[in-house]
């Protein structure tokens, strides 16, 4: 099974934004060397919690620190861009690492309203069409003839690429699902973010799959929050801090991590229980031995028949970390 990360940079309480983004280089290339396919850098705007607030600088810096994992944006949130902008982008970190450059791309405004008025300008327009903005996207990167007549007599620079970054369509709901697949992208699923997926959610972009400059074959994945360690009660240990750290999102309390040591001292209400147990049942947040996380997650494969897993796994040990992203390698790489 093919198995790739997600990054959000999310910030240990006890560490500087600075030694953050040192740690996730660093995991980066770890991840390079174990063998992982692809990493993913978010975006996030105006955030306490998340320092991922320009995916597209990460990815090509990462791409420079590594040698075979792909590197990309999950996601771009293109409501703030120009096509022009996010093509010229994507092809220039293409041309500077062949064949390892992923555009993700996400509708979501990646911030508050805040965020969205000063990103537009002033502007508060929610738009629409961002369909359409994906498919001029793809067609300036692919050197397609543009639908939109605004671009229909420029081109995206530089021209020529020996390979076209991949493209994938972010979705958390499963709406998507259909358009991604007649525009021809891959479709990566959110499920760490907690909406409820019907089953057939990837049958339905299958079924609507159209061959494309990007990808031939339909591709899907689906992305979870996991932590696997040696032992059950060490993942347990380890995986409070996020538990924690969700039920205060949930309540719209966004806190940079804990460590697991400051973790273990709270004592949980019993309405954070009841939400972290519901949070385990629904596979948002997996949990376990190595051996439990695997069957998990093949349960999950099998249920939604996704061809890769994404994990996303911010623990501020990053030796735990680290330990949890090689026990899921070693035991699902060869499922």
């Amino acid at each position: 099974m093919q198995l790739s990360a997600l990054d959000l940079i999310s910030r240990p309480k006890a560490k500087s934004l600075g030694q953050a983004y040192q740690d996730s280089v660093q995991l980066a290339q770890a991840l390079d060397q174990m063998g992982y396919q692809r990493i993913w850098y978010a975006e996030h705007h105006g955030s306490n919690t998340h320092g991922s607030s320009a995916p597209e600088i990460l990815a090509a810096y990462i791409a420079a620190a590594t040698q075979k994992i792909r590197v990309g944006t999950g996601g771009t949130m293109i409501m703030h861009y120009s096509p022009l902008k996010v093509a010229e982008v994507f092809k220039s970190i293409a041309t500077l690492a062949p064949d390892r450059v992923d555009l993700g791309i996400g509708r979501a405004p990646g911030g508050g309203p805040e965020a969205i008025y000063a990103l537009g300008q002033g502007d508060p327009h929610w738009p629409d069409g961002l369909y359409q903005k994906t498919a001029t996207i793809l067609q300036l990167i692919s050197e397609e003839e543009r639908t939109d007549p605004l671009y229909q007599r420029i081109e995206a620079s530089p021209r020529g690429l020996d390979y076209l970054p991949q493209a994938w369509m972010l979705g958390s709901s499963g709406n998507s699902a259909a358009y991604t697949g007649r525009l021809g992208m891959g479709y990566s699923f959110a499920k760490f973010f907690g909406v409820k997926a019907p089953d057939d959610i990837f049958t339905h972009y299958r079924q609507n799959f159209r061959p494309s400059a990007f990808h031939q074959e339909a591709q899907t994945m689906s992305t979870y929050m996991v932590i696997a360690a040696d032992s059950k009660e060490e993942a347990d240990y380890q995986a409070k801090a996020l538990e924690i750290a969700r039920f205060e999102q949930a309540q719209n309390r966004f806190n940079p991590i804990l460590s697991a040591e400051e973790a273990a001292d709270i004592k949980l209400s019993a309405q954070a229980q009841q939400f972290i147990q519901e949070q385990s049942k629904r596979r948002i947040l997996v949990k376990g031995s190595a051996e439990e996380v695997r069957d998990i997650l093949l349960e999950e494969k099998e249920r939604y028949q996704f061809d890769e897993i994404m994990v996303y796994t911010p623990l501020a040990d990053q030796a735990a970390r680290r330990r949890s992203y090689q026990l899921i390698y070693d035991h699902l790489a060869q499922a």
